[in-house]
């Protein structure tokens, strides 16, 4: 591998672009499907106590926030590179 290699070396820079995009859509996905994990498990008696943070209205306007915002990133299209 020369100096100026990278690991994307060779790849479109739409496709690292969209890859790029892509892994803001699975972070959130990561994070709802974690929130659904806790909300099914809340009955346990560890899981309020461990997790204070849960049914605080800022913790769900924050993945509100975060959902909007991949939202108008799906919506504004493709970002090119000239």
């Amino acid at each position: 591998m020369s100096d100026t290699a990278t690991p994307f070396s060779g790849l479109s820079p739409d496709l690292v672009l969209d890859a790029a995009e892509s892994l803001g859509l699975i972070a959130d996905g990561r994070l709802l499907h974690y929130s659904a994990w806790i909300a099914r498990r809340w009955n346990d008696p560890a899981f309020p106590a461990a997790f204070t943070w849960f049914r605080t209205r800022g913790y769900w306007q924050e993945r509100i926030l975060e959902l909007r915002e991949q939202i108008a990133a799906m919506e504004e299209g493709p970002f090119w590179v000239l």
